[in-house]
């Protein structure tokens, strides 16, 4: 019986959440030469606004069927070259590609509607 509980909130959790990837330049690199569109989310596990935009990015993309073919890598904070690399000052920000083009930036913002909006710039 635990077993099968156990199994049915795994199930649950997965539909849940937005499936997102765990960084790696050689993925992002790759998804990024198919000309896929990119959220990327630089968090860090503590900081209260990452944690809502999380909430609210898993929200959406679960809920909107126009944003099914994102992917969606999380960078941890404390990924120095990363985000020397993207040019990333700031825990809390999120990124939207379109192939190798960077489209749109959003640091520090947690409101629904304007993560909706930045999603939107991907399309």
């Amino acid at each position: 019986m635990e077993k099968i509980i156990l199994t049915l909130f795994f199930l649950i959790s997965q539909t849940i959440s937005a499936e997102s990837i765990e960084f790696s330049k050689e993925s992002f690199a790759k998804a990024k030469s198919e000309g896929k569109t990119i959220v990327l989310d630089v968090y860090a596990w503590w900081c209260p606004v990452c944690n809502i935009q999380k909430s609210r990015l898993d929200s959406i993309l679960n809920e909107e069927k126009m944003f099914k073919d994102f992917v969606y890598y999380k960078i941890n904070n404390s990924d120095s070259l990363s985000k020397q690399e993207l040019d990333v000052t700031s825990r809390g920000t999120l990124i939207i590609y379109k192939g190798q083009t960077e489209v749109n930036r959003l640091v520090l913002e947690a409101d629904k509607e304007k993560i909706l909006q930045f999603l939107k710039k991907g399309l």
